[in-house]
């Protein structure tokens, strides 16, 4: 059984394929639906098949062919089959783009299908498949074709697993949100972790960054002298860093289109590069903190969910997020809207698609008892050693409706 689809293309390959096989070997039953392409001279053709009927005739049959669509090789194997695959190819005029080979790369990877890219290698594939053909009962996932995309869209998440890091990348934890007071107990549990140094809203801080004094800085424990040194390990001294090149690249990167491009895993050349350069000139800021501190991981507390999602498209960033708030003000702060269309909530749901592990601290943050917040969130943001064990800061009017809930966003 041979499916070419419904695409207006024509498909002729398979067409007088189909005839040559049929012709060649008589013994077999040769069936194409065709769809646009010319109807074969000998094989049996239909134009278009029932889906009731095309159903019976794939589960029937012994060897099914079929064009790369995405839908058919899903309803092909819903019917038990792990068919033989010719994807379309555009260069033949047979469709408008490559996805029937971008997808058919995909689903070989996954042993999905057998895929051939030419109609050659056809006969000798057909003969090494043996009695059984492209028969294959573990494909066979019901008749529904719902419980088949269900199946796909698992392969796929699957497929994302964790965003690709470089050997030897920097470990950053970013710690965002709108619930400041949330943010602020956080930060101060996090400032005496061990192996930890803590900076605080570095892509926030360029305009100033020769004049900032110790409120930028936890953990290290030296205050301004700390900063200097960082700006000398990073940059040769703060007075050769580039600030105006990244005040240009977050303006360039805040336009709606460029934002949206940002949460994709592929966003394409030119926004890739002006991400990429943008989180390389903030890593040397945090390797150079880390190197200096003796820190295994930096924590960066307080800035926007959209720098960090820049910051993931940096293999050499080793990231994870931390998001302290609430439902209610997502994106807001102060009344007035951070970041525009894109909220902070899409932000952070943008990040978790592009595998990077997202702990959610909500809907209170770390409410009354931020060390055992810290418990729950220090293995799955990967925080070295165990947590710090000190005395909850209870606060007035904390109550247990304040107490934080930590779920974990992997890849």
């Amino acid at each position: 059984m041979i499916l070419v689809g419904t695409d207006h293309h024509p498909f002729e390959r398979l067409v007088a394929w189909a005839d040559r096989r049929q012709l060649t070997h008589p013994e077999d039953r040769v069936t194409i639906q065709y769809g646009d392409s010319r109807a074969p001279a000998v094989a049996t053709g239909h134009s278009f098949l029932h889906r009731d009927e095309l159903q019976q005739r794939v589960q029937s049959a012994t060897v099914v062919i079929t064009h790369g669509g995405p839908g058919t090789i899903m309803d092909v194997r819903a019917a038990g089959h792990r068919p033989i695959v010719i994807t379309r190819d555009p260069a033949q005029g047979e469709h408008v783009d490559n996805h029937q080979m971008l997808f058919g790369d995909w689903c070989r990877s996954k042993g999905l299908v057998r895929l051939l890219r030419d109609v050659d290698g056809l006969d000798g594939l057909i003969e090494s498949l043996g009695t059984d053909g492209t028969r294959d009962p573990s494909a066979a996932v019901g008749t529904s074709t719902r419980q088949t995309v269900h199946r796909l869209e698992r392969l796929l998440d699957d497929d994302r697993g964790a965003r690709p890091r470089a050997p030897g990348a920097t470990r950053l934890v970013y710690v965002t949100g709108t619930a400041a007071r949330g943010l602020a107990l956080l930060a101060s549990a996090l400032e005496h972790s061990p192996g930890v140094v803590l900076l605080r809203d570095v892509a926030g801080s360029w305009p100033d960054r020769r004049d900032r004094d110790d409120r930028l800085c936890d953990g290290a424990g030296e205050g301004g002298d700390f900063w200097a040194a960082i700006g000398e390990r990073a940059f040769g001294g703060w007075d050769h860093a580039p600030t105006e090149r990244v005040l240009d690249l977050q303006r360039a990167l805040n336009e709606p289109s460029r934002l949206l491009r940002a949460a994709r895993r592929h966003p394409g050349a030119v926004v890739r590069q002006l991400l990429v350069d943008h989180a390389q000139l903030h890593r040397r800021v945090y390797t150079a903190a880390a190197e200096l501190a003796g820190a295994r991981v930096v924590i960066d507390a307080g800035g926007s969910a959209t720098t960090a999602l820049a910051l993931s498209h940096d293999a050499h960033l080793d990231l994870r997020v931390a998001f302290v708030g609430h439902a209610a003000d997502v994106g807001r702060r102060d009344g007035t809207v951070r970041t525009g269309w894109l909220t902070e909530r899409a932000a952070v749901r943008a990040l978790a698609y592009r595998g990077v592990p997202v702990l959610r601290l909500g809907p209170g943050g770390p409410g009354s008892d931020p060390t055992a917040t810290l418990r729950r969130m220090w293995a799955p943001l990967g925080l070295p050693g165990a947590p710090p064990s000190t005395e909850p800061q209870q606060s007035p009017g904390d109550g247990a409706h304040d107490q934080a809930r930590a779920e974990l966003e992997t890849p």
